[in-house]
């Protein structure tokens, strides 16, 4: 599943910055492309099988929160959003309707969000209060926990992270350049960590 993506530049000499915030993520069923710019806010685009990009041919989203992270509910056509002074947000593929899930979230630098379609989690690394946290769909409950790395290595170093079906989370720890991996259960102890350098 694409799910990141981050680019800015500035444009002018003055303080304003132009870019891409660090969310992607596609729609499988309708093959559409959704991205959140600076300051624009959220797009939308169809791709065609050759890869070309085009004007979507279906429901434009209109009022979706400006977000650090997304990812889309496949199965049940939903795009979750998250952003610090947001909170989480649920968005319809297919209609437009929004949900405000949560109010403004504690933390900062939420850099990654994955979806446990089956089980119905959220889960989000953030970088300040070091941690993946987790959201209950269901009860419409949370954030919670899930695993806590404020007194590890990896403090201020978390990065995207993916939900694997068979039960494991795989994450980034960008201050030591390394893909980590472990069950996503609350206090879970990190299995392994593996380097991404060319040379390790």
């Amino acid at each position: 599943m694409l799910h990141y993506w981050a680019a800015f530049e500035t444009i002018d000499q003055a303080d304003s910055v132009s870019g891409l915030y660090e969310c992607l993520t596609l729609d499988i069923k309708k093959q559409q492309l959704h991205w959140m710019t600076y300051p624009d806010g959220h797009s939308q685009r169809a791709v065609r099988q050759e890869g070309a990009v085009s004007n979507p041919g279906s429901v434009e989203l209109s009022g979706v929160p400006i977000s650090e992270s997304y990812v889309i509910d496949q199965r049940r056509r939903y795009l979750y959003t998250l952003h610090r002074a947001n909170g989480v947000h649920r968005i319809n593929l297919d209609d437009g309707d929004t949900t405000e899930l949560t109010g403004p979230l504690e933390g900062r630098r939420f850099k990654g969000m994955t979806i446990d379609e089956e089980g119905e989690r959220l889960f989000w690394t953030q970088a300040s209060l070091t941690k993946i946290a987790w959201f209950d769909l269901r009860k419409i409950q949370g954030p919670f926990t899930l695993i806590n790395f404020e007194s590890t290595d990896m403090r201020l170093g978390l990065g995207s992270i993916l939900f694997v079906p068979s039960g494991w989370l795989v994450w980034l720890n960008l201050m030591e350049d390394e893909v980590c991996i472990a069950r996503a259960e609350v206090d879970a102890e990190t299995r392994l960590c593996v380097s991404t350098s060319v040379d390790g």
